[in-house]
């Protein structure tokens, strides 16, 4: 019959306790915090120190594990603002800052097509990195060959015309942007905000009178 040490039991279940605990601890900082960069290696290593019943003390035992941080993915949208504009503006703006979220490279896309609500705009492109696309199509074409570093943005600007006689009206356009990256068990995520272009009311009017005559007796 094999009898168990019970000082060696002990060891093992408080090397095990302490192994787990400093695992936790090194795990929750980094969620709690700033995200750890995809790739990163953290180890971890746990130490028991022991005495037996007679109050010998024992070596140190040390027991330690290394995990490589694994790939999380992640997008923020956000409007530069909103926009008061007039009535047949042939370059009115609405743009939007999409942000990587997530702990390594990845790539966006815009969701096709955009939500509106208000007037329909005209003449509707797409400008990013200082180049004009005139679908979204194009625009993801381009962006697909795009990779952003984790805290990297990209600024998405919709430019468009203000149909004559608006006045007074506005135009709420929502951008949805998504990441794209699918390795590594990644699934796309996605985000969005919602920006306005007000348009003035027109700033003179024009009134004639009605045309009016009289006779002064002298």
């Amino acid at each position: 019959m094999t009898r168990t040490n019970p000082q060696a039991r002990n060891l093992l279940f408080r090397s095990l306790a302490l192994t787990g605990l400093v695992l936790l601890l090194g795990v929750i900082p980094a969620a709690a915090q700033t995200a750890t960069p995809e790739g990163t290696t953290i180890t971890n290593t746990a130490t028991a120190s022991f005495s037996d019943a007679n109050g010998n003390s024992y070596t140190d035992v040390f027991d330690s594990v290394d995990v490589t941080v694994g790939y999380k993915n992640g997008i923020d949208v956000t409007k530069v603002g909103d926009e008061t504009v007039a009535a047949g503006d042939e370059n009115a703006r609405l743009s939007f800052v999409l942000t990587n979220t997530g702990n390594g490279t990845d790539q966006f896309a815009v969701t096709d097509p955009l939500t509106l609500d208000g007037f329909t705009p005209e003449n509707v492109s797409y400008y990013v990195d200082g180049n004009e696309y005139a679908s979204i199509s194009a625009l993801n074409t381009y962006l697909a060959g795009q990779d952003i570093a984790a805290g990297g943005t990209k600024t998405i600007t919709v430019e468009f015309k203000v149909p004559d006689g608006a006045g007074g009206t506005d135009l709420d356009i929502t951008l949805e942007g998504k990441t794209t990256r699918t390795d590594a068990g990644a699934t796309p995520v996605d985000d969005n905000d919602l920006a306005t272009a007000t348009v003035s009311f027109d700033a003179g009017v024009t009134v004639t009178p009605d045309d009016v005559s009289s006779t002064v007796d002298r």
